[in-house]
C-alpha cells in the first residue's frame, strides 16, 4: 500500500512540475515564428507569437535579419502590438538565398528561424514538438506505474 501511494505521489509531482515549467517557458520566450518571403514585392513577413501580460515592459525588442550570413536588417522596438503579430520588411532576395531571422525578448527569450527563398518551408514549431515529447513521456510513465501496481497486487506486494 505504501509503494502504491509513493508511486502515485511521484507521478502527481512529476505532472505538476511539467505543467509549471510550461507556464514559465511560455510566459517569457517567444513560442513561435513563421517566415514568408514574397518575391513579387520583395517583402519578408515575420509572424511572431510571444505571450505577455504587459506589452510595454515584456516584449520583442529586436528583430535581426541576415541574408546569406550578412547583416540585412536590425530593427529595434519599444513594445509589441499583441501576443501574435506580423512585421513586414523590404528585402531583396533571389531564389536560393538564405534568410535568417532572430527575435529577442526583453526578458532574455530568443527565437531564430531561417528559410531558403524559393523553397517550401516545412517546419514544426518548437513548442508543439515539446508538447508532443512531454505528452508521449507522460503516457509512458502512466503505463509503467499501472504495470508496477498490477504486478505488486498480483504478488501481494501492496
Amino acid at each position: 500500500m505504501v509503494r502504491k501511494r509513493t508511486l502515485y505521489l511521484f507521478g502527481i509531482l512529476f505532472f505538476i512540475s511539467i505543467f509549471l515549467t510550461f507556464g514559465q517557458v511560455k510566459a517569457h520566450n517567444p513560442s513561435s515564428m513563421t517566415l514568408a518571403y514574397n518575391s513579387n514585392n520583395d517583402t519578408l513577413s515575420v509572424t511572431i507569437s510571444h505571450s505577455s501580460g504587459n506589452f510595454n515592459t515584456h516584449y520583442i525588442f529586436e528583430v535581426n535579419i541576415t541574408l546569406n550570413g550578412g547583416q540585412a536588417v536590425d530593427q529595434g522596438y519599444t513594445s509589441q502590438p499583441s501576443n501574435t503579430f506580423t512585421y513586414d520588411y523590404i528585402l531583396i532576395a533571389m531564389d536560393g538565398d538564405v534568410i535568417e531571422v532572430t527575435a529577442r525578448c526583453t526578458q532574455a527569450g530568443i527565437i531564430t528561424r531561417a528559410i531558403t527563398v524559393g523553397q517550401p518551408t516545412e517546419e514544426i514549431p518548437g513548442f508543439i514538438g515539446l508538447l508532443f515529447i512531454v505528452g508521449a513521456s507522460m503516457i509512458m510513465v502512466i503505463i509503467l506505474i499501472r504495470k508496477k501496481v498490477k504486478i505488486g497486487c498480483k504478488y501481494g506486494n501492496n
